[in-house]
C-alpha cells in the first residue's frame, strides 16, 4: 500500500510521471510569481496612472495661478484608486471644484483635495 492508503504503489514508476511533475510545478511557479507581481504593486507608493498624473497637473495648473504641489494616486483595490491632491494659489476654488477636474481623468470615489492660499 502506499503512505497514504490510496491503493497499491507501482513497482516501477511510470517514465512520464516525471514530465507530470515538471508540468505541475511549473504551473505552480507560474501562478506564484503572477501574484508576488500583482500583489507587489498594492503597498508600495508607485503611481498606477503616470499619463494621468501628468494630464490632471497640466489642467490644474492651465487654470489661473493654481500650482500642484503635491499629487500621489494610489490603487487601493483592483480597479479602485485613490488621489490625494494639494494645491497653491492667490484664487482659491472649493476643492469640489477641483474633484471634478480630477474626476475626468481617473474615475475614483476616494479624491483628497488639499487648498492652500498663497499670502
Amino acid at each position: 500500500m502506499c503512505a497514504g492508503g490510496l491503493g497499491p504503489c507501482p513497482a516501477k514508476r511510470c517514465p512520464c510521471a516525471a514530465l507530470v511533475e515538471v508540468f505541475h510545478v511549473s504551473v505552480i511557479a507560474r501562478w506564484s510569481f503572477g501574484l508576488m507581481r500583482d500583489t507587489a504593486r498594492v503597498p508600495l507608493d508607485c503611481d498606477p496612472a503616470p499619463a494621468a498624473a501628468d494630464r490632471i497637473r497640466a489642467a490644474i495648473e492651465a487654470t489661473t495661478d493654481d500650482r500642484v504641489v503635491d499629487l500621489h494616486i494610489w490603487r487601493v483595490g483592483p480597479g479602485h484608486l485613490a488621489v490625494i491632491l494639494s494645491v497653491v494659489t492667490h484664487r482659491p476654488a472649493a476643492p469640489e471644484a477641483y474633484k471634478a477636474l480630477v474626476a475626468r481623468y481617473i474615475p475614483s470615489r476616494h479624491i483628497t483635495v488639499e487648498v492652500n492660499a498663497c499670502s
